[in-house]
């Protein structure tokens, strides 16, 4: 299982992150499916990328926050 870790600055634009977020997806084959976490820390975001384990969800990207 693949999985992408990116490290972006606190301060980054929600256009920029989507931008870098999507680049991030393009590692993936389309037939799989994404799990996304998103995890806020003081000084800056991480998102972890990796292959949904979760073969029932109907989208082919799940989110997951932690603020």
């Amino acid at each position: 299982m693949k999985e992408l870790i990116a490290k972006y600055d606190k301060n980054i634009s929600l256009l920029d992150f989507d931008k870098e977020t999507k680049k991030l997806i393009e590692n993936f084959s389309s037939e799989i499916n994404i799990f996304i976490k998103v995890i806020s820390k003081t000084d800056c975001i991480f998102v972890s990328i990796l292959e949904n384990s979760n073969k029932d969800t109907s989208e082919r990207v799940e989110w997951s926050f932690d603020f």
